[in-house]
């Protein structure tokens, strides 16, 4: 089995099987970048155990887990994954924004019991609606992070209720070249070298040079590893 197909990867000589800037959230792309770092696959390696129902995975280091990846469980690394997923191993977690796991359902067969679920999850959408939300913050894991990344949703949430548009701080970041990075980063896995990748990804620029190859893949490192969410 090559890399692609064990880490899922996509089709890198083919732009369209890529999502645009705008089809995911900040933190599916958070996710797309993790899932190609191979420090974070080494350690889904190792975890062979506490195997969940949902597929999520228990680290064997604990420490790496939550203080590396800021995740309190594991994903696995082939997959793509929904914001919804993604927020329930991310500290910290939007009470609003948990969705109870699929399985809890099946156990829920008093009808009472059902309607208890469906009013909690109402009356936290109607409390957001109405402008309040709650967090879970995890005090095993360093906190600045933690408040760093729930000021910044909640200042976007803000401005949502007053009507305002933030501006997406990511854009300064390059977001509208993440993309292309990922596409560097699953064509240098697969063995392409620069001079490919520049002749596949800016056929007809003539301003790139394979030089431009090595250049993005150094910038999508550094992203990977300093993701800014």
């Amino acid at each position: 089995m090559n890399a692609a197909e064990k880490w899922g990867l996509l089709s890198w000589q083919d732009a369209s099987a890529y999502p645009a800037p705008d089809d995911l959230t900040t933190l599916e792309w958070w996710w797309e970048f993790t899932r190609r770092r191979s420090d974070y696959r080494e350690l889904w390696d190792g975890a062979k155990r506490s195997i969940t129902v949902d597929g999520l995975r228990a680290a064997p280091d604990v420490d790496v887990s939550r203080v590396k990846f800021q995740m309190s469980r594991l994903l696995d690394p082939s997959k793509t994954y929904p914001e919804w997923t993604i927020i329930q191993v991310c500290h910290p977690t939007n009470y609003g924004m948990e969705p109870e796991p699929s399985h809890i359902f099946d156990d829920l067969d008093n009808p009472i019991s059902r309607a208890a679920v469906g009013w909690r999850n109402k009356k936290e959408e109607l409390a957001q609606e109405a402008g309040h939300y709650r967090f879970n913050f995890d005090l095993n894991l360093p906190l600045q992070p933690q408040l760093d990344r729930a000021k910044q949703y909640l200042e976007i949430r803000q401005a949502h209720l007053k009507g305002k548009v933030l501006r997406d701080t990511n854009m300064k970041n390059g977001r509208h070249r993440w993309p292309e990075y990922l596409r560097v980063l699953d064509a240098k896995e697969c063995g392409a070298g620069p001079t490919e990748i520049k002749r596949t990804l800016w056929p007809d620029d003539e301003a790139k040079r394979p030089s431009s190859a090595d250049a993005a893949h150094k910038q999508a490192r550094h992203i990977q590893n300093n993701f800014p969410l």
